[in-house]
Formats: C-alpha cells, sequence, structure tokens
C-alpha cells in the first residue's frame, strides 16, 4: 500500500533488497505517481526524502554534512547521497555512450555475446523464384568476456567530514566518480585496440606518411568503414592539426588542446572525443568501426 513520504520508515536494510536499489525500494513504497499536479511533482521518492528532512545538497544554502545524522532516519539516506554525487561525477563529460552501442546488465563474472559472420551474410541478395532464400547465421561468441572487478574504499572519519558544506563534500565524490568513469573508458578502448579476447580487434587503417596523420587518412579511414558509420573519434591528449583542414579552422587558437575540442564536429562530419590520457591512447582512431558492447554486473 502506497504512503506518504513523510510516514515511509527509513531503514538500513532497504539497501539490501535484491533486485532493487534503494530509490527503486522508496518507490515501491512512495510512488512518484500520486504527487502528480502538486508541489512535490517531479522529485523522486529519494528528493522527497531530503525535502521531508529539509536536508539541502547543493547551492549557496546547502547544509552540512552533519545535518544527514540528526536522527537515525536521516542517516539512512547519506549512502544514496554518496552513490549520486559519485555517478554525477561519473557523467560529466562521459563520452562512453559515443562509442558503445548497447550497454547490458548481467548477473555474473563473465558474459558471451553474439555476432553474424562474414559480413557478406548481412546483405539482401537477389533470390530467383523457387530458390533457397540465403540466411544470416547468429551464434555466440567462442570465448567467454570476463569482467573485472575493481573498488576502493571510501574511508573518512566523522569528526573530519562533519562540519564540511555538502555542496563542497560533493566535489569531492564527484571526481571519485570522474576517476571511475575514465577507468571505463579505458577498458573501453583496450576492448577497441585489442578486442575482447574473441580475436576481434579493430580494423587498423595505414597512413601514406608513416608517423604523419593527415585529414586525408581520416577520409580514407572512414571510407574503408563503409557500410558502418564513423561517428565519433578520439585522439591522443595532443593537438590534432589534422582537425583544421579549413581555411579559418587551420591555425588553432593560442590556447587550444585536445581537451577544449572535445565535443565539437570537424568538417568532416563525425564528432570528436579527447579522452584523458591513457594506457591505449593512440594518435587517432575511428570508434563505431566496430560497435563495442557495453556490459557490467547488474548492482
Amino acid at each position: 500500500m502506497a504512503q506518504r513520504f513523510d510516514n515511509v520508515k527509513l531503514e538500513k536494510g532497504m539497501y539490501h533488497e535484491a533486485g532493487r536499489s534503494f530509490t527503486q525500494v522508496l518507490e515501491k513504497l512512495d510512488p512518484s505517481e500520486q504527487y502528480r499536479g502538486t508541489a512535490m511533482e517531479g522529485l523522486d521518492a529519494y528528493q522527497r526524502q531530503l525535502k521531508r528532512f529539509d536536508i539541502r545538497v547543493k547551492g549557496a544554502g546547502s547544509d552540512l554534512v552533519d545535518k544527514f545524522f540528526s536522527t537515525s532516519q536521516s542517516a539512512v539516506l547519506f549512502p544514496e547521497y554518496i552513490a549520486r554525487a559519485v555517478k554525477v561525477g561519473m557523467e560529466e563529460a562521459n563520452i562512453l555512450p559515443d562509442i558503445t552501442a548497447t550497454e547490458t546488465l548481467i548477473e555474473g563474472m563473465d558474459y558471451r555475446s553474439i555476432t553474424s559472420a562474414p559480413e557478406d551474410e548481412k546483405q539482401l541478395k537477389q533470390v530467383a523464384e523457387g530458390a533457397a532464400i540465403p540466411q544470416t547465421t547468429v551464434r555466440t561468441r567462442d570465448s567467454l568476456v570476463k569482467l573485472h572487478k575493481r573498488g576502493r574504499m571510501l574511508v573518512a572519519s566523522y569528526e573530519a567530514i562533519r562540519f564540511q558544506k555538502l555542496d563542497l563534500f560533493s566535489v569531492t565524490l564527484r571526481q571519485i566518480g570522474a576517476q571511475i568513469g575514465r577507468m571505463h573508458l579505458e577498458d573501453a578502448i583496450n576492448v577497441i585496440v585489442n578486442g575482447d579476447g574473441n580475436g576481434n580487434p579493430a580494423q587498423a587503417s595505414a597512413v601514406e606518411t608513416a608517423g604523419t596523420l593527415a585529414y586525408k587518412d581520416l577520409l580514407a579511414s572512414g571510407t574503408a568503414s563503409s557500410p558502418t558509420s564513423s561517428t565519433p573519434c578520439w585522439w591522443a591528449p595532443t593537438p590534432c592539426p589534422c582537425c583544421w583542414p579549413c581555411g579559418r579552422c587551420r591555425t588553432p587558437p593560442p590556447d587550444w588542446t585536445s581537451t577544449a575540442l572535445a565535443g565539437s564536429s570537424p568538417p568532416w562530419g563525425p564528432r570528436c572525443c579527447a579522452p584523458p590520457p591513457c594506457p591505449w591512447a593512440r594518435s587517432s582512431a575511428w570508434t563505431k568501426i566496430t560497435p563495442w558492447r557495453w556490459s557490467r554486473r547488474a548492482t
């Protein structure tokens, strides 16, 4: 039976319900649908609990961390606050969705994908009357894709953080989230460059002049990827002169860096992504020649 947000009893066990997040447990007890047309419309169940205990987590009037621990019930909200702040950091300037074809949540430590090969099996061919219709065979990959577990414990004494403003503490949490996002990106680029264990690295394109990446090399690489469209591209974190082929763009601004161009649209069309330095950095590469499937454990 649905309850009002100010009548919900908060308990630590709400974080341990199988298959549900803390917010989903709250939504089950206090559905957002019952607040349509009210001042609470637009808030999810967790945000309504923050309002219930008058906790402001951002802005000039943000409260101290100590506000979460004013009651035993409001203290239950603190882990979710941390999780949300870290997630914001992961999603800020995140280019991972731009280089993945789909995201799959799985229960387990490894994953077996599917494929259809060779490429000509996807083509529609003319079929004579009474002739057999060509088939496209979809099969599982030969090798399992292992998912690596990573973790880091956040340790802080109550004395160290209790008098800190929540908006300031959120900055630290967002920085942690940004680092997690970079680690996910490194995993993605590793799969693009080296494959996922099934002998499927992205195809490498030769450049006309060794050690030099010219604009025409990018055009040739994009053409070679047909019929797959080449959308975002990425390069190592150094200025890429091939991104300035036209007259007014040939000389970049004095303070230009690759990260300053992240998200821009160069003349040939694909959006450019300039990830932070990582072990798998290359001078330049198309990221959707071979779409990459992003898999992670369901939590």
